[in-house]
């Protein structure tokens, strides 16, 4: 796991976060999957979208209450 790239986004992107809520579901995305929530080209607007599987599809072991809390964290709003 990289913790040090644009795949573990920063509040920055979403100016309605409060300090560190995207980086915290992000970490926690990471954590239950084993992955970045997003990879691969164009990452930033992936995170921008909101374009990213929900943890249950990467990882069928994540129990379904985790999920929807990291699904929430994450969300767009």
């Amino acid at each position: 796991m990289n913790f040090g790239n644009t795949s573990l986004f920063t509040t920055t992107n979403f100016p309605n976060s409060a300090p560190g809520d995207r980086t915290n579901a992000a970490a926690l995305y990471a954590l239950l999957t084993g992955r970045p929530p997003v990879t691969g080209d164009n990452v930033l607007q992936k995170v921008a979208r909101g374009d990213w599987p929900a943890p249950r599809q990467v990882n069928p072991a994540v129990p379904a209450a985790l999920d929807a809390i990291c699904r929430k964290a994450m969300a767009l709003r």
